[in-house]
């Protein structure tokens, strides 16, 4: 019986370690939470998952919702934080990003070459050139993309690339 209550008790610890990262990325740094940064906080990350479907049956978890983008990849905010339209908005802004970072670790590695900035709105919509600074911004400040530097050129162009494939 003590065994069953410990094990209660370590779920309720992993549960408000989540909450407490969605809730911080979303009041504080009015972001979206990705699966991958949930996923070290579960004792087994395969059962992540189940981990949240339990908290969303929790009373003291309510807030902490979740969307899926067109792609297919997860993420959750605090309700009480970010409006479900903002998450939307948030949501799209992930997937311009993941494209981004898609396309310079591809340069990168086969190519083995730096993306130019002002290139990137031509094949990502969302990236356009008026747009690309609030995405940068988010990206080199993101744990998920350390990978990913920037770096300008003596005329002023900027370009990405990806230090674990150079």
């Amino acid at each position: 019986m003590e065994e069953r209550g410990t094990s209660e008790q370590a779920l309720q610890r992993v549960h408000e370690q989540i909450a407490a990262r969605i809730r911080v990325d979303s009041t504080d740094k009015v972001r979206l939470t990705s699966l991958e940064l949930i996923a070290p906080l579960v004792p087994e990350p395969e059962k992540v998952r189940a981990t949240l479907a339990g908290m969303a049956a929790t009373e003291g978890y309510r807030d902490v919702s979740l969307i899926t983008t067109s792609h297919g990849d997860t993420y959750f905010y605090s309700d009480k934080a970010i409006s479900r339209k903002e998450a939307e908005r948030l949501a799209f802004d992930e997937e311009v990003r993941g494209q981004i970072t898609d396309r310079v670790r591809s340069d990168s590695r086969e190519k083995v070459a730096l993306t130019p900035i002002d290139s990137l709105g031509a094949f990502i919509p969302g990236a356009e050139r008026d747009r690309i600074d609030r995405h940068l911004l988010f990206l080199l400040d993101d744990e998920r993309y350390a990978d990913i530097h920037l770096v300008t050129d003596s005329r002023g162009a900027r370009y990405l690339y990806s230090v674990e494939s150079m």
